[in-house]
């Protein structure tokens, strides 16, 4: 120890007893802390001075470059910066707490001291001189006491090591940050620190934040691969089979536009690589890629995707995905083969060992990171990213042909500025972005910083990626893609016994389920003998002098929570049971605290046999449902393997098959049931196997293809007919329920874009569906309320916005014909009509007469649009015809008639007199009583010398006026 720690300074013997006091709990409770102060320098800097406030509380004042100086805390009142911060750190928080400089400790002893709930109270200083003026000076013992507190001094090497205890909580808590702000102003470092600390924070508290709310989807998910994953590869099964090939990581970010149309030169010289969101754009543009990432949870992932399975280039197409994958993706998805890449999580861990695997991978949080990952297995060197943009490059989030984007929420964000960021751009000035992009961003620096090969930015936009060579597309192409590559398909085909180890994993789980149940029972009873001990007034202090039968029960039931904690089964149920284990994590932080307290251990002892009966409720709640999966896995797994015995044989049992193809049809594997029927197709034929083809056809958005399959179904077995329209009814469904659309109810935030996509997916599946022809009506009802009330706008923004929303409406009915019986005819020819004026008034005056005619086939009878195709007409030099129409319109409604006023009016105004005269003439006649005109007529007739017919119109005029 130096002599700063063995000596007494100058302070008073109070001081000296505090600080020997301190320094003492510091070097039994947190060991790296005393060794890091015990390594400081003897003297503190000059720049650093201990005083004190008129109160008497102490501080420091640090000396800064330019002769100037500033104060840790409060000038006035020291630690009165503290209360701002406690004010937003709820009495009851039971989340952690961070401190970025902690000075003289004010703060985090208020936050030991007031909120007694919260989990960890973790404190970097990197100044270790504020750490020893704080040792010396201020009362540290109920902080350094206290076991939530983790301390980190100096710049920390790696910031997970300080943090790694908080991981549970993280994941499942509120996070509390303070940023002593004078602490970042002294030391630079603070930011590098800060950012170190909201990386590793934010990726698990994201993750909690997901398994909790989404948990159980996670783990049914993994569940209904196993009844198709064995017939898969493992990504593992490439590694280094494409070692010093370039490899194309393609994103869907906006810049892909710039440069898709170079990325065909790519292909058959690099691995191409792309995210699900990016296959439509790729395809459009003739461009197969290789592999495509899928790892998104959501059965909605599968829309990004579902519009282009039909294109027979997807049957070329690899696919890879994490466990967690929403299954209708690798289940539907048309493509060669399917690679499986798993981290190691417990139930991972499982799955990949029964499939034979043996590398794990680190989580991926994006289908792109997944990409990058993929090709670091295959050995592929370079690796170029493309439209790879972490932004909303030119105000768009997402390039163009993108299905489901978050256009709405981005603009939002845009014109609100709240949630966004800005970051360093690609050649160019800093780009929006967001707290997501960013830690995106984030996590492939960290990715390439481990990577052994080269990486290219080769993103034309967006935020800039550190660690990356910044190159355009055509160069990185010309530099690196020169020889050919064969990707091929020789992977052979893996034939694990996976329903042998889920009947072995069955076994365990029985065992385990004995020990639970063992120990519910024993909770039961002990908590009724101790209810009958507290009842009696009767006080204990330690297990010893409770009654001997009771004691044993509770050694018993510790034993069975002991054998059954220590059961490596549990972590399979980690994804399931992330909202109960908040709950355990807080009872258990309480229950340490009343542990603690004299006299109530009877207290303490009911309330831990309570939390670890509810935690053993919910382990026997999993435990049940996982043995009825495991059972229903097993049964599967030995029906597909007789079946497939069978059909391997010599002699073909078309019953067989058929019972097969069921089989997979009713686990929802249509890869496989297409394969069957593709393999037997020459041999079967009927009411099932057409039954089938319509359904793969409605998942593959292939409708006609899909009424022709159910058509002949019905005509070979009538009783299809039901079985068709029950299936349709589910899909529709199934598509309401991802819309969020509830009975008689407007979603929240209206119908974006988003919603409107899957309810007229839902509607192609099911025309007849009820709640989706509502919505539809209600939906154009909505839409023609916007824009009627908009109509007279002169606002840019809003008249882009009714075009939009009009041409939307127009383009769907005309693709969507059944769209037409839920919107009706009325609301219809509003579109069509209103449309109809927005291009007649930008000049576009053959669309707009086809929209007027349009309007006129549902409402033949409607004057106004024999006036609109009039307009129109006569935009387009077409006087005929626009006569024509005005004459039907008149012969509808006489009062329609003041359009030939109005004309005549104009002609006279242009001094086209013979023309104003017959305009003004069709005028009269239609409405006789209109007396006023026949002057217009007489000065018309005057204008052109034929005053003979002038008089006589004015006589005509005189003599009506008098007869009134």
């Amino acid at each position: 120890m130096n002599k700063f720690i063995m000596e007494k300074g100058p302070m008073g013997a109070i001081e000296n007893l505090c600080f020997e006091k301190n320094v003492a709990l510091l070097k039994k409770n947190h060991t790296l802390a005393w060794e890091k102060v015990c390594e400081a320098k003897d003297d503190v800097p000059d720049s650093t001075a201990l005083v004190f406030a008129g109160n008497n509380k102490p501080n420091l004042k640090i000396k800064l470059p330019g002769n100037k100086s500033i104060f840790i805390h409060d000038r006035n009142d020291p630690g009165r910066e503290s209360d701002a911060f406690l004010s937003m750190v709820p009495e009851k928080s039971t989340g952690v707490v961070l401190i970025l400089g902690m000075g003289l400790g004010y703060l985090a002893r208020a936050i030991a001291q007031q909120r007694k709930k919260i989990q960890h109270i973790i404190i970097f200083e990197l100044n270790i001189e504020f750490f020893i003026h704080a040792l010396k000076n201020m009362d540290l013992v109920e902080l350094l006491e206290d076991k939530r507190v983790g301390f980190s001094l100096g710049e920390p090497e790696d910031v997970s090591d300080i943090l790694k205890p908080a991981n549970r909580a993280f994941m499942l808590e509120n996070i509390h940050t303070s940023k002593l702000i004078p602490c970042f102003q002294v030391n630079n470092s603070y930011d590098t620190l800060a950012t170190s600390v909201f990386e590793y924070v934010s990726e698990y508290n994201m993750e909690g934040a997901t398994k909790t709310k989404h948990g159980q989807s996670f783990f049914e998910n993994r569940i209904k691969h196993l009844t198709s994953i064995h017939h898969d590869r493992l990504l593992e099964d490439l590694t280094d089979k494409f070692k010093g090939v370039p490899a194309l990581i393609i994103a869907a970010g906006p810049s892909l536009d710039k440069n898709i149309d170079q990325i065909g030169k790519a292909v058959g010289k690099s691995v191409i690589f792309s995210v699900d969101t990016a296959l439509p754009s790729l395809l459009k543009h003739g461009i197969k890629p290789d592999f495509v990432t899928s790892i998104d949870y959501k059965s909605a992932t599968y829309e990004k995707i579902a519009g282009v399975t039909s294109d027979p280039l997807c049957q070329g197409i690899n696919l890879i995905c994490a466990s967690w994958v929403t299954p209708v993706v690798p289940k539907t998805f048309p493509g060669k083969n399917v690679f499986w890449a798993f981290t190691n999580s417990a139930l991972e861990n499982w799955i990949n060992v029964s499939l034979g695997g043996k590398i794990a991978v680190d989580g991926a949080g994006t289908v792109a990171h997944m990409n990058l990952i993929s090709a670091k297995i295959m050995g592929c060197d370079p690796v170029i990213f493309v439209g790879q943009d972490l932004a909303f490059s030119e105000n768009r989030d997402h390039s163009s042909n993108v299905v489901l984007t978050n256009k709405e929420s981005m603009e939002r964000m845009l014109n609100d500025g709240q949630d966004i960021l800005w970051v360093k751009g690609v050649n160019g000035p800093d780009v929006p972005t967001t707290r997501a992009f960013l830690s995106y961003k984030l996590a492939f620096e960290r990715m390439i910083a481990h990577f052994d090969g080269e990486v290219i930015n080769s993103t034309e936009g967006g935020a800039v990626i550190e660690g990356t060579q910044e190159l355009t597309l055509a160069a990185s192409i010309d530099r690196f893609c020169n020889d050919r590559v064969e990707v091929g398909d020789s992977y052979g085909q893996r034939r694990f016994n996976l329903g042998q180890s889920i009947k072995s994993i069955l076994t365990k789980l029985i065992k385990l389920e004995k020990t639970i149940t063992k120990a519910d029972r024993l909770a039961v009873s002990i908590l009724k003998d101790l209810a009958g001990f507290e009842k009696n007034r009767e006080s204990s202090t330690c297990l010893s002098t409770l009654p001997l039968k009771l004691q044993k029960k509770i050694i018993e039931l510790d034993s069975c929570h002991h054998k059954a904690d220590k059961n490596p089964l549990w972590s399979l149920f980690d994804d399931m049971t992330m909202e109960g284990m908040r709950q355990d994590e807080r009872e258990k932080n309480e229950l340490e605290i009343l542990e603690a307290i004299p006299g109530k251990y009877l207290e303490w002892l009911s309330k831990s046999i309570v939390r670890t009966d509810r935690v053993n409720k919910l382990r026997i709640k999993n435990l049940g449902k996982f043995k009825k999966q495991l059972n229903a896995l097993i049964n599967y797994h030995s029906n597909e393997k007789a079946l497939l015995d069978r059909m391997e044989g010599t002699k073909f049992e078309r019953p067989k098959v058929l019972e097969l193809a069921n089989l997979y049809y009713q686990s929802e594997n249509y890869v496989l049931l297409e394969r069957l029927l593709v393999k037997y197709d020459f041999k079967m034929e009927g009411a099932a196997v057409n039954y089938y083809s319509g359904i793969i056809a409605l998942y593959r958005g292939e409708y006609g293809k899909a009424e022709r399959s159910f058509q002949l179904s019905i005509e070979s077995d009538e009783s299809y007919e039901i079985k068709i329209f029950d299936k349709r009814y589910e899909m529709a469904d199934h598509y309401v329920e991802m819309a969020g659309l509830k009975k008689g109810s407007i979603p929240p935030g209206g119908y974006n874009q988003v919603i409107r996509y899957l309810l007229l997916k839902g509607l192609k599946c099911c025309p007849t569906h009820g709640k989706l022809r509502d919505a539809f009506g209600k939906m154009a009802e909505n839409d023609l309320q916007t824009v009627m009330l908009n109509i007279e706008t002169s606002d840019k923004a809003t008249l882009q916005k009714n075009k939009g929303l009009l041409e939307n409406w127009i383009g769907i009915v005309t693709r969507e014909k059944e769209l037409q019986k839920c919107i009706g005819k009325n609301i219809l020819s509003e579109f069509y009509w209103l449309y109809g004026n927005l291009l007649l008034e930008s000049g576009d005056s053959t669309q707009a007469l086809d929209c007027y005619q349009k309007a006129l086939s549902l409402f033949p009878d409607n004057p106004d649009l024999h006036i609109a195709v009039t307009d129109a007409c006569f935009a387009l030099g077409d006087f005929d015809s626009g006569l024509e129409s005005l004459k039907k319109a008149v012969d509808i409604d006489k009062n329609c008639a003041v359009y030939w006023k109005n004309m005549g009016d104009s002609l006279q105004a242009q001094k086209d007199y013979n023309n104003a005269i017959m305009a003004y003439e069709q005028y009269f006649m239609a409405l006789p009583k209109q007396v006023e005109v026949l002057k217009n007529i007489g000065d018309c007739h005057k204008k052109l010398g034929n005053l003979d017919a002038a008089y006589e119109a004015y006589q005509q005029f005189k003599k009506i006026i008098l007869d009134k």
